[in-house]
C-alpha cells in the first residue's frame, strides 16, 4: 500500500504505473497535489480559506488519506494496480433490462452506453478510482485480489463491506469485473470522481 506518507520512491513508482493505467483506461491524469494531498475535514477547509493554517497538518492526520494505491508486484514488475479513495456517496446500478424506464418511486433511471444508475444517492465509504492489470496477466485473479486488498486495508482496522464500495465510471471490462466481484449485474455502486 502506498499513500501520502510513503517514501518518495514508492510514490514515484505509483505515479509511473498510474500514467500507464490512465493511458490504457482512457482516464484523466491526477496531479501530485490531487493524488497525495491529505483529506481535510470541511471545517478545516473553511478555516484555511480564511487564512488560518496553523493546525492544518493535525486536522489532515485525523481525516486521513484521500487516495491509497495498491500494487500487485511480480518481482520488480507491477502487473496490477488499484487506486482507491475515500468517498461518501454513489449511485446504485440498476438492471438495464427493467420492463420500464421508471423506478418504483417514479424517478427516471439514468442510462448510459454500458450501465444504468438510479438517481438516488446511497452512502458508501470506498471508491475504486482505477483498477488495472497488465494485458499479459489478465484473467488470473489479479484485479480481484487487489479489490479485496483495498477493501481490507484502506481503513485501519476495518474491512469495508462490498455494499459500501463503488467503482468510478467503469470501462466495459471494468463493469464486467465489478459484476463478477459483486456477484450480480446490478445493485452495486458507481460514482463520479471529484476533481
Amino acid at each position: 500500500m502506498v499513500d501520502r506518507r510513503s517514501p518518495l520512491s514508492a510514490r514515484n513508482k505509483v505515479k509511473r504505473v498510474l500514467e500507464v493505467a490512465n493511458a490504457e483506461l482512457g482516464s484523466a491524469d491526477l496531479s501530485d497535489e490531487e493524488l497525495w494531498a491529505p483529506l481535510l475535514p470541511v471545517t478545516e477547509q473553511a478555516t484555511q480559506t480564511r487564512g488560518r493554517k496553523k493546525k492544518a497538518h493535525e486536522a489532515a492526520d485525523k481525516a486521513g488519506e484521500r487516495f491509497k494505491a495498491f500494487l500487485h508486484l511480480e518481482g520488480e514488475k507491477c502487473i496490477g494496480f488499484c487506486l482507491a479513495e475515500k468517498i461518501g456517496s454513489a449511485n446504485r446500478v440498476v438492471d438495464p433490462n427493467a420492463d420500464s424506464d421508471q423506478q418504483a418511486e417514479g424517478e427516471p433511471i439514468v442510462r448510459s452506453s454500458s450501465i444504468s444508475v438510479s438517481p438516488e444517492v446511497d452512502v458508501v465509504l470506498l471508491g475504486i478510482a482505477r483498477i488495472w492489470t497488465s494485458k499479459s496477466h489478465r484473467g488470473r485473479g489479479v484485479a480481484t485480489d487487489l479489490l479485496e486488498t483495498a477493501r481490507g486495508n484502506f481503513f485501519y482496522g476495518l474491512e469495508v463491506s462490498k455494499d459500501l464500495v463503488a467503482f468510478s465510471q467503469p470501462t466495459e471490462s471494468g463493469g464486467k469485473l465489478a459484476e463478477r466481484w459483486f456477484g450480480r449485474k446490478s445493485g452495486w455502486h458507481v460514482y463520479g470522481e471529484q476533481r
